[in-house]
């Protein structure tokens, strides 16, 4: 693997486990009334590649499933970056 591949494999696996645990505090912090992380930024992780966390977090802490923004929006980031992701990959294998 090169070093630019090494970089952004580091950089998608980051911004996924970030986008993860944000939606596991927000989705806490709904529960408890608190302070929330907004829905704008929940889907700006999607669309700086988080898309695959968000997803995640959505399924497995049952968050936001019944806003039709992040059940398009988020699968729309994830097939985006993707076919991104398969584009580089043949443009540079």
């Amino acid at each position: 693997m090169s070093q630019i591949q090494t970089i952004v494999a580091l950089y998608l696996l980051t911004i996924n486990l970030i986008a993860f645990v944000s939606y596991r505090i927000d989705k806490k912090r709904a529960i408890q009334k608190e302070y929330r992380i907004s829905e704008r930024m929940l889907l700006w992780m999607a669309r700086l590649g988080g898309g695959i966390g968000c997803w995640l977090g959505i399924k497995m802490f049952r968050h936001k499933t019944k806003h039709a923004k992040f059940m398009i929006v988020v699968p729309l980031w994830m097939f985006v970056w993707m076919a991104a992701i398969v584009f580089a990959v043949m443009k540079l294998g």
